[in-house]
């Protein structure tokens, strides 16, 4: 399995990934994440949140938690069963990077 990967090189991927909108990672069993294909992404993780039917195929709802946002995306049931090896999916950004709250607001209250 691959090292953590320093708090200095999490903080420059989470600036990178800023812009993106859409994201490619390998999930792993147990709920863990690849980036690009082997650097593990300590601080990610996955979860399945529920199911739908799409054109015929249930599909499982996907959330990852990386990098100070939520992505998600949509994978047939059947490929979820294959995850031991590792799945590699398409990522949709769902929400922004976290942002620190608003100084204004903290005082109001």
């Amino acid at each position: 399995m691959p090292a953590a990967p320093s708090v200095a090189n999490r903080r420059l991927a989470t600036a990178s990934l800023d812009a993106v909108k859409q994201l490619e990672v390998v999930l792993l069993p147990e709920g863990h994440v690849a980036r690009d294909g082997s650097e593990l992404d300590a601080g990610a993780t996955w979860e399945v949140l529920g199911h739908t039917g799409e054109a015929g195929t249930t599909m499982g709802f996907i959330r990852v938690e990386m990098a100070g946002a939520s992505w998600a995306t949509l994978i047939p049931k059947d490929r979820l069963s294959r995850i031991e090896g590792g799945l590699r999916v398409k990522l949709r950004r769902q929400s922004s990077v976290a942002q620190d709250p608003l100084v204004g607001w903290t005082l109001f209250c």
